[in-house]
């Protein structure tokens, strides 16, 4: 069997595997009284205490009559009364093997993540946004409010919470210290998988005047990979694509403000899915945006943020022979003749 089909093979059957322990300790939590509310139900629960759950919006939930216990738990989902789990943003499972007891007392809590899914393009859409519209309310050093969360412990989250100005003691990293309790709990919701994700704009206003100056990208890149997901015959198209004035972007690590300084001038980007189209956000409204997709990972990540951002997108399909959802690490080759067309035609626009 060839090297991608055993990925693909050993992906799904680790899904697999994992969902079916989900489910398992699910059921059992369930018999012990413990309850992942759906969405729905959420919003419902929330309702009947008087808090209106809206996306991109403050919501905050106080310790009361009806509310005897709050907490953020080291995975970042809120837990109320002890067994109430709470989906503020995309779901609330990982709280199902979430262990760790809460080592601090906070008197206001903001519970910003809640999914177990960690990178560039999840802190600099879902929780920097949360942040800046924080800030707006409670000033730059978020006067009484402590950040939790389980952090990525990446160089771009250290400098986005620099660049906004966030002092380092309003910061609780769950995954580190563990859960929290806290007499109230703000969250700002998310609308669920796949949907626009709001306060963009505050966070690009907030960022944009910060850009490294020197490090200013051309109106046409093209983001390569050199590690993963990578077009494996580059070679037929790239070197025309440079001679059409594209700007090769490599996967090398930057700084947030020099990437924010490549993006901030582009009118075309292309290139296969990966997290540096998170940039787009830097960039002013009507970016053509051609992702190149792999037919084992069809995700709608940037079409959704493009739509957010009010860019064009489109979508090239792309070939690795496999047919899998779980195939994010896989390379593949390109229809190097469409790549060009779609390059001339968005030049001649």
């Amino acid at each position: 069997m060839p090297l991608p089909q055993i990925k693909i093979l050993t992906a799904n059957m680790q899904a697999i595997g994992k969902e079916a322990v989900l489910r398992g300790i699910q059921i059992a939590s369930r018999l012990r009284g413990v309850r992942c509310l759906s969405r729905k139900d959420t919003l419902e629960w929330s309702a009947n205490l008087g808090v209106a759950m809206e996306p991109g919006k403050e919501s905050i939930f106080r310790r009361g009559k009806a509310i005897r216990e709050l907490a953020v738990m080291s995975c970042g989902v809120v837990r109320v009364n002890g067994g109430i789990l709470l989906q503020t943003d995309f779901g609330n499972r990982s709280a199902l093997v979430d262990f760790q007891g809460s080592r601090r007392h906070v008197p206001h809590a903001a519970a910003l993540w809640s999914h177990p899914f960690r990178g560039y393009y999840h802190y600099v859409s879902e929780i920097a946004p949360k942040i800046c519209l924080l800030q707006e309310k409670y000033g730059k050093a978020l006067n009484g409010i402590t950040l939790c969360y389980p952090g990525s412990h990446r160089p771009y989250e250290t400098e986005i919470l620099s660049l906004l100005e966030v002092p380092g003691d309003k910061i609780h990293d769950t995954s580190l210290k563990g859960g929290v309790t806290a007499d109230a709990v703000s969250v700002v919701p998310m609308e669920g998988w796949f949907q626009p994700p709001p306060n963009l704009d505050l966070l690009s206003r907030r960022l944009l005047p910060l850009a490294t100056r020197g490090h200013e990208g051309g109106a046409f890149l093209y983001l390569k990979r050199t590690v993963k997901r990578r077009c494996l015959n580059e070679g037929d198209f790239l070197p025309e694509l440079i001679k059409m004035g594209f700007t090769v972007i490599d996967d090398t690590p930057k700084s947030v403000a020099k990437q924010i300084a490549l993006y901030r001038r582009a009118r075309i980007i292309m290139g296969p899915h990966g997290a540096a189209f998170t940039n787009m956000i830097w960039c002013d409204p009507g970016v053509r945006i051609v992702e190149f997709m792999p037919s084992s990972l069809d995700v709608p990540y940037y079409e959704v943020l493009a739509s957010a951002c009010h860019h064009h997108y489109e979508k090239l399909i792309c070939f690795n022979g496999g047919r899998s959802q779980y195939g994010f690490g896989l390379d593949f080759r390109v229809p190097a003749e469409a790549v060009l067309k779609k390059a001339e035609a968005l030049l001649d626009l």
